[in-house]
């Protein structure tokens, strides 16, 4: 079932409809996740537990939240009115599920449409525009302290996982508010995914890999059954490869370490690991991406095609192989990849105008 399916009948189902304010709720020692008070005219937000996961509806109405009471669901009510700005000590990941979001962030506003994702820094003055905004959206909200070393120590840095690590989750408070888009179709299931999708059926359907997670984060840190802090935890990790794996940052605010670069990097240097037996089945099952997806990043950074470009680097080993050991051209030859001695001879007699032997001589003389 589609996400915003499954957060619209939290919305239908709901038992009560409760229309106050979120310090009214506190006086009566109501846990809706978030503390307020208002400072100097700013409303200043934090959490009452680590990670806190709230879905909005923005209408005509107003703005509706869906919080919790053991195990059912309330709306909460907010009627539109000309809302303040907000100040949290938190980080906070919006999701998009449908319509188009509107978000006041630090004086500009900005809008994020469905499947888009807005990562909001701790500390940047943030103010809702509900008289723009017609959408759902799932929030999931995270103490500062939970992305630090040792949670994202146990992410596998994939390119834009070290640059989320390096460049984004620690220099976050740089800059108001990061957004990120889908991919798009050149993506492919991993093994965690397929394993999910064959074991729960009924739940994967419909859902994206993203989706996934906020589906087990939004229930989870809700009920708060036993053990609920470490099974959030570790779908946060989740949530983090995915933002790393099937999203893109936005290319205007991060143009000077564009994706593509950290991609074809780390691209680059598993092809010159694996020379040998390089393949584009083994990018696919290392990066996540359909084979075709590697064809077009190489030539976009080498203007070869992967073919001519793994040609081109196995030549170069077989040149330094010739140049620095006493290896035969045969062993030369398997060891950069190739079982046929002609087509290699071939290729390095097109590379370099002459034969591996008459290189092997001039480089040594």
């Amino acid at each position: 079932m589609p996400l915003v399916e499954q957060i619209d009948r939290y919305f239908s189902d709901a038992r009560h409809r409760v229309e106050l304010s979120y310090r009214e709720l506190e006086a009566i020692n109501f846990d809706t996740g978030f503390r307020m008070r208002l400072q100097d005219g700013v409303e200043l937000r934090s959490l009452t537990h680590p990670i806190v996961t709230a879905a909005q509806r923005f209408s005509q109405n107003g703005l509706e939240v869906i919080t919790f009471s053991g195990l059912s669901p309330i709306m909460l009510i907010f009627p539109i009115a000309e809302p303040r700005y907000a100040v949290q000590d938190y980080v906070e990941i919006r999701y998009v599920l449908e319509g188009e979001h509107y978000i006041d962030l630090d004086g500009t506003v900005e809008r994020f449409d469905a499947g888009e994702i807005c990562l909001t820094s701790s500390l940047t003055p943030t103010r809702e525009v509900p008289d723009k905004s017609r959408c759902t959206v799932l929030n999931v909200c995270l103490e500062r302290s939970l992305l630090d070393e040792e949670l994202l120590g146990e992410v596998t840095l994939t390119p834009l996982q070290a640059y989320l690590r390096a460049n984004v989750l620690r220099q976050s408070d740089c800059r108001p508010f990061i957004r990120f888009s889908p991919l798009g179709d050149n993506l492919l299931p991993g093994p965690a995914e397929m394993e999910f999708a064959r074991r729960h059926p009924e739940q994967a359907e419909g859902l994206s890999l993203i989706e996934t997670e906020l589906s087990f984060l939004f229930g989870e840190s809700h009920y708060r059954m036993p053990g609920s802090e470490a099974i959030l935890r570790g779908h946060v990790i989740r949530m983090m490869d995915r933002l790393s794996t099937i999203y893109q940052l936005d290319r205007e605010q991060h143009a000077s370490s564009d994706y593509d670069d950290v991609l074809f990097a780390s691209v680059d240097g598993f092809i010159a690991a694996n020379l040998d037996c390089v393949t584009l089945d083994m990018l696919s099952d290392e990066f996540g991406y359909h084979p075709n997806y590697f064809n077009e990043l190489v030539k976009r950074h080498t203007g070869a095609t992967y073919s001519a470009y793994v040609i081109r680097l196995r030549i170069g080993r077989s040149q330094q192989l010739l140049a620095r050991t006493d290896l035969s051209v045969d062993q030369v030859c398997r060891l950069v990849g190739y079982n046929n001695r002609g087509f290699f001879y071939r290729k390095f007699s097109e590379e370099c105008g002459m034969s591996p032997a008459a290189w092997r001589k001039r480089s040594r003389k």
